[in-house]
């Protein structure tokens, strides 16, 4: 059954649609398995390949019918009816039922077909178009008229590309045809779901919580680059458009992974990554959650490690009050590369030292750092800075001070933790470079955000916790 314009769709009873649906069903069958009876052999490659997109064709349009068929008698189930009137108590507005009505859904198999779906909307809003809901589609997960499974591989799809225009393309080329606009619909709604929901399900976290459990648990805090668009004011363009300006903001991410014997990140333990673009107190708060979530107590030992940002370091004694951890357990250091490269910079600053000289001095303290040395280095930057007025010696001078007591490198390497914060690197190349950064990439601050937290997921290889929240009943 080819899907009908809204305009010239009549309310079909449930019955007809089911008979329709068992007759097409039939016919896919009986068309598939004259393939079986003709047993032509193929001659060319193009042969083979027309026949296997033809088969591969009909093989959806089957599933997404037969998909369909199961919805409908669903639809008038006994069992979905009682649910449905569950899920109206705990509305916080009063609707009554309207009849059923005909509308299109869309499957993953690229279908679009017509169902017969009861109606609700309250007295006042009957005569409204599209103020009522359905609460038999958003209790099966079918938000947007759209299956679970279509919607989550649009989401996917676009989080795992570099554009909207690529997931249109790829989707074109598996069945599924989609405009942009009905793409960034999907998307926007299928992460706000996710995200909505996100701090109500308990059940997937606890997963992991003995997982956790004596182990050594790494957390990991920086930030990238995007541009963001915002509207400026004054008079619009000569094609009536809005001026605007694009300036760069900064997204933040963490990363949460646990660490094996080897001092490694284990396998067997997918990271949680997470990231906003409301500031760092959002990011902490976010922080906090995931980790509350995973019983972080229950770890043996908890180690933070970033590069040197103040917003990061002035947070942490806040982070390990709030969760209310075991001092004993805890431990912050400084990422050993990011220090490595501010002695690099430091050693460039000597002008009159000679390009060998630089590098000897660099690589020995380096060594230094790794024997637990820290104060030596820091005393032998003492004497380099001494009655200098060069600002950026000082800074250098500084960074390595307020760092001192993150500077264990040793004690880092006889625990088996790890000394360089490579995995919130990676992240923010893979979650925001590759996906969200590039030339002529403008985001709303809103998209940003959306789109940060399904790459995040992706990334991580936790995308189905957002498919579980964003298949829960809920009316956006």
């Amino acid at each position: 059954m080819l899907a009908q314009k809204t305009g010239d769709m009549k309310d079909l009873d449930g019955k007809a649609i089911v008979s329709n649906l068992e007759a097409q069903i039939q016919i896919l069958i009986s068309a598939m398995n004259q393939y079986l009876d003709e047993n032509t052999l193929l001659a060319t490659s193009a042969q083979s390949e027309a026949l296997e997109q033809s088969l591969q064709s009909q093989a959806r349009q089957l599933a997404d019918l037969m998909m369909a068929l199961q919805l409908q008698k669903t639809m008038v189930s006994l069992e979905l009816q009682s649910d449905i009137k569950a899920f109206l108590k705990h509305c916080p507005r009063k609707y009554r039922h309207c009849g059923w009505r005909t509308i299109n859904i869309r499957f993953s198999g690229g279908s679009i077909v017509p169902l017969s779906i009861a109606y609700y909307a309250r007295n006042c809003d009957q005569k409204k178009k599209g103020k009522g809901i359905y609460p038999a589609l958003v209790l099966m997960g079918i938000h947007d008229r759209c299956t679970s499974g279509l919607v989550s591989e649009v989401s996917m799809t676009s989080a795992a590309l570099c554009s909207l225009d690529e997931a249109r393309e790829v989707l074109k080329g598996r069945g599924i045809k989609l405009n942009i606009k009905t793409i960034r619909n999907i998307v926007k709604r299928f992460s706000s779901r996710a995200r909505l929901l996100q701090k109500h399900d308990d059940t997937v976290f606890k997963v992991d919580t003995e997982t956790i459990k004596n182990r050594l648990v790494v957390v990991s805090v920086d930030g990238g680059r995007i541009r963001i668009r915002e509207t400026k004011r004054g008079p619009k363009t000569k094609k009536g458009r809005s001026r605007f300006k694009t300036d760069w903001r900064e997204p933040k991410l963490f990363i949460i992974y646990i660490v094996n014997d080897k001092g490694r990140q284990d396998k067997i333990f997918a990271p949680y990554i997470d990231g906003t673009m409301d500031g760092p107190d959002a990011l902490f708060s976010m922080l906090a959650y995931y980790l509350k979530k995973i019983n972080v107590s229950a770890a043996d030992k908890l180690l933070f490690i970033a590069d040197g940002a103040l917003w990061i370091w002035d947070r942490i004694k806040a982070l390990f009050s709030a969760l209310r951890l075991d001092p004993s357990k805890c431990y912050e250091l400084l990422d050993f590369y990011h220090a490595v490269e501010h002695l690099s910079s430091i050693a460039n600053m000597k002008r009159q030292w000679t390009e060998k000289q630089r590098r000897a001095w660099v690589k020995k303290n380096r060594k230094r750092l790794k024997q637990g040395q820290s104060e030596l280095v820091i005393n032998v930057i003492k004497d380099i800075c001494k009655g200098t007025q060069n600002k950026l010696l000082k800074r250098e001078r500084a960074y390595f001070i307020k760092n001192r007591l993150r500077l264990s490198y040793l004690t880092a390497g006889e625990l088996m933790m790890p000394i360089g914060s490579g995995a919130i690197e990676s992240s923010i190349r893979r979650v925001v470079n590759l996906r969200l950064k590039g030339p002529c990439i403008f985001w709303n601050e809103d998209s940003a955000n959306e789109m940060l937290m399904l790459r995040c997921y992706y990334k991580a290889g936790r995308w189905g916790m957002l498919n579980t929240w964003a298949t829960l009943p809920v009316v956006l």
